[in-house]
């Protein structure tokens, strides 16, 4: 019954529909990721997605996702040129796709543009390619891996020096989880670090809120 049983149920989905597949039902596709973008906080007000969208929006990106697939990725090719381009490619490309013009209630226009922690959350939850660059995360990558929290190569390379570094990556273990399908899947370097820093970030946040004295 925990949030992370929607990360579970999307990856899950996208795993067991790919290319043609994935297109026969765009619309259950669009729902699922929505659901799982919804349970993670994407779909806020303040993003302006859930003012001015609904889950069909998302069907551009169903489509592209139906032909590029990143599930063969994991942190341990981080030192691969070719695969690290693939994965700025697809994050350039889903910036373009998830963004859009809008007019407010005063009728101004506006520019949508998906945040890093958007972006990355999609590519999580499909591919599990990469962990997702929200704010605990960011700040565990800027007080322990002394990286900026910016999507590109150089940070995805110094994420797997860090954990291969600390002798993690070899302690890391592809637990298994399975879906009402029946269908069994292994949890990916990636999503075990998205969890394991997230964590951590959260830790080195409330130690430094403590030393504010700041209330929680």
């Amino acid at each position: 019954d925990c949030r992370s049983a929607s990360f579970d149920m999307c990856y899950g989905y996208f795993q067991t529909h790919k290319r043609e597949n994935l297109k026969k039902d765009i619309e259950r596709a669009c729902l699922v990721l929505w659901s799982y973008l919804a349970s993670y906080g994407m779909l806020r007000s303040s993003n302006k997605v859930v003012l001015y969208k609904n889950p069909f929006y998302l069907k551009s990106l169903i489509e592209y996702i139906a032909e590029n697939d990143l599930s063969d990725i994991d942190v341990s090719d981080y030192d691969d040129a070719s695969k690290l381009k693939r994965i700025i490619s697809t994050y350039e490309d889903m910036s373009k796709k998830l963004g859009f013009n809008y007019k407010d209630e005063m009728g101004k226009d506006h520019e949508f543009k998906p945040s890093i922690t958007f972006i990355t959350k999609v590519m999580l939850g499909v591919y599990s390619c990469v962990p997702a660059f929200d704010t605990f995360f960011c700040g565990f990558l800027k007080k322990e891996v002394n990286v900026n929290c910016v999507f590109c190569e150089e940070t995805l390379r110094s994420i797997k020096q860090y954990f291969v570094g600390i002798n993690v990556m070899s302690g890391l273990v592809t637990d298994a989880f399975e879906l009402a399908n029946n269908k069994v899947f292994r949890l990916k370097f990636a999503r075990q670090i998205d969890m394991y820093g997230w964590e951590r970030g959260k830790e080195l946040w409330e130690k430094e809120v403590k030393k504010k004295n700041i209330k929680i």
